[in-house]
């Protein structure tokens, strides 16, 4: 669950604000709201934790339940709201996976870029990060390896769907 936590906290950080969409890679302009909706890991080199993130995620968007989302604005800003630490886990020890959606989130906003495929986000304190980053359709494909997201084992990529 840390991974999760991490990926989502990390997400959430990067896409909380964005100005140019130059990224390249589709007709959908960044700007719009983007719910996660997979964590895509190379199953040969996750770890456990990982995996479990990745099922989870899954179970949840099934039920069209979205613990992270972010809305791009055409003017630079960005907002995400992440119900992460909202998830009601006391069931899995006793094996229930019926994970009850979050009714409460967190937010964050920020100011992003998109350009030549890295998506970089300046909190309010000043910090910036920065992810490659790729839309496909109505995907927008952020890659775990060799970025922010340092608790990540596995190569892979976290996605979101427009709304």
């Amino acid at each position: 669950m840390k991974i999760l936590k991490s990926i989502l906290l990390l997400s959430a950080i990067l896409l909380g604000a964005c100005s140019n969409d130059n990224g390249g890679g589709g007709d959908v302009p960044i700007e719009g709201t983007w719910d996660a909706v997979a964590l895509e890991t190379d199953p040969a080199t996750a770890t456990e934790d990982e995996l479990l993130a990745a099922d989870f995620l899954d179970i949840l968007t099934a039920r069209d339940c979205y613990i992270l989302s972010v809305t791009f604005g055409a003017d630079g800003s960005a907002v995400s709201e992440n119900s992460f630490d909202y998830l009601d886990l006391s069931g899995l020890a006793t094996g229930d996976f019926n994970i009850p959606c979050p009714t409460q989130s967190d937010s964050e906003t920020g100011i992003y870029t998109y350009e030549d495929g890295v998506l970089s986000f300046t909190d309010p304190m000043g910090v910036t990060s920065s992810v490659n980053a790729s839309i496909s359709g109505n995907r927008l494909y952020m890659d775990l390896e060799n970025s922010v997201f340092q608790d990540v084992v596995s190569t892979g990529r976290l996605v979101f769907e427009k709304r």
